[in-house]
């Protein structure tokens, strides 16, 4: 379905149209999200945090992608009455062309000033999660190569198959139990 402003002279609502463009998808991807990951039990609070990271990861990338479109970010932005339209010059993009002539061309680059605006913020969430993401792959990476060993429950290097006495070494191994012994 193709996006359309309510263009109404009172900037608060369109705004809060636009806010449940925003808000409601993201919700229900981190609601989603956060179902599928429920099943798996969770060992420590570490376990937890990454879920919640995991979850929120889809909300966000929705949001980035309503900035990276602009017309959302346009249309909240918009204090004027008018009616949706798409805007022949330059670039084309959608906004509430205004009824008052006089004022046409301002509100026009106002909304290609929104357009912009709203680009960069996306460009800037981006950035973000990617410096964020970077972050949290060399902090994995530094925290592999410094020794961290898994528990072995108990059992050292070495010791596997053998017990601490040395009754099972080479020199000392019998027939296994469940062999059958045949006589000629």
């Amino acid at each position: 379905m193709e996006f359309t402003c309510p263009c109404k002279e009172n900037k608060h609502q369109n705004a809060s149209f636009v806010a449940a463009y925003f808000i409601i998808p993201a919700f229900l991807a981190f609601v989603l999200m956060f179902g599928f990951h429920v099943s798996s039990k969770a060992k420590k609070c570490s376990d937890d945090c990454l879920k919640i990271c995991n979850c929120i990861i889809p909300s966000i990338v929705w949001m980035i992608l309503l900035f990276f479109d602009g017309r959302y970010f346009a249309c909240g932005s918009t204090d004027w009455s008018g009616r949706y339209v798409t805007a022949d010059k330059a670039a084309p993009v959608k906004w509430c062309e205004t009824n008052n002539k006089t004022s046409y061309e301002e509100r026009l680059n106002k909304s290609q000033e929104w357009y912009f605006h709203s680009q960069c913020i996306g460009v800037c969430i981006t950035l973000v999660m990617a410096i964020v993401a970077l972050g949290v792959f060399i902090y994995k990476c530094i925290k592999n190569t410094t020794g961290d060993e898994p528990e072995n429950s108990g059992l050292q290097l070495g010791e596997v198959g053998s017990s601490t006495n040395g009754e099972n070494g080479p020199e000392n191994r019998s027939a296994p139990e469940n062999s059958v012994e045949m006589s000629p």
